[in-house]
């Protein structure tokens, strides 16, 4: 049997060979350590499910924006960055539009 290495064909008995197959196992074995949560500190563990919207308001929530009361919804941290941002880039126009999908959100849990 035989290696290729960079274009070179190599014998298995080649160290080249023997050297290049045991980088690509070190390799295989951190990655499946990172992705188990390993103790490794330099890594941190890899999250299951949600969103990117879910893991961006828990991150909100954990540096300290509050979770506000509207009636009787719970407005997200991440929704106030939005209207913040809308009322910031877009003014008046900006608010509405994010009154009409919050309105509509509403209507949907319903």
């Amino acid at each position: 049997m035989v290696t290729i290495i960079n274009g070179e064909i190599v014998q298995d008995n080649d160290p080249r060979a023997q050297e290049f197959r045991n980088r690509g196992r070190r390799q295989q074995e951190q990655q499946h350590q990172r992705t188990q949560g390993s103790q490794n500190q330099n890594y941190p563990p890899v999250q299951q499910g949600g969103s990117i919207f879910d893991q961006l308001n828990d991150r909100l929530i954990s540096a300290g924006f509050p979770r506000w009361n509207l009636g009787q919804s719970v407005v997200e941290p991440i929704v106030s960055v939005a209207l913040i941002l809308a009322v910031v880039l877009f003014g008046f126009h900006g608010l509405l539009l994010v009154g009409v999908l919050w309105l509509i959100t509403q209507q949907r849990r319903r």
